[in-house]
């Protein structure tokens, strides 16, 4: 029978389809016993890829200790606001501080309250001395 071109079984087992092969062309494959080795067990202490290796400076070492903790300060205004600084410093004056987000504030001297900033961190255990 003509399929349009081409004939059934003319390209090895035809369609893929088993419907347009011959009967035993999709049958088992024989088995065929080789005589590879197994093989051979690999070592983990091997680096198989040296140029995947980490550089020195990535190599495990001792865990670092934890960095310092910082001293907070709480600076009380006399408008009876707080701001907490990470470090401050007394600039021609201006009381210049460092908040907890990184960013550099300025205000003048006589809107601190120096008795009260100096009676809040006394209370936590913190020396609040912008004139040292």
């Amino acid at each position: 029978m003509y399929y349009g071109g081409y004939y059934p079984g003319d390209y090895g087992c035809g369609y893929s389809s088993p419907y347009y092969a011959y009967p035993d062309c999709y049958g088992a494959a024989p088995y065929v016993a080789s005589d590879y080795a197994a093989p051979a067990p690999v070592d983990p202490g091997y680096n198989y890829y040296p140029q995947y290796a980490p550089p020195a400076a990535l190599a495990l070492t001792a865990p670092q200790p934890p960095p310092t903790p910082v001293t907070l300060t709480r600076i009380v205004f006399k408008d009876h606001t707080t701001q907490t600084a990470v470090a401050y410093s007394l600039d021609r004056g201006n009381l210049v501080y460092i908040n907890e987000a990184g960013a550099r504030r300025t205000v003048p001297m006589d809107q601190v309250d120096m008795e009260a900033s100096r009676k809040m961190n006394q209370d936590r255990g913190v020396t609040f001395d912008p004139r040292s």
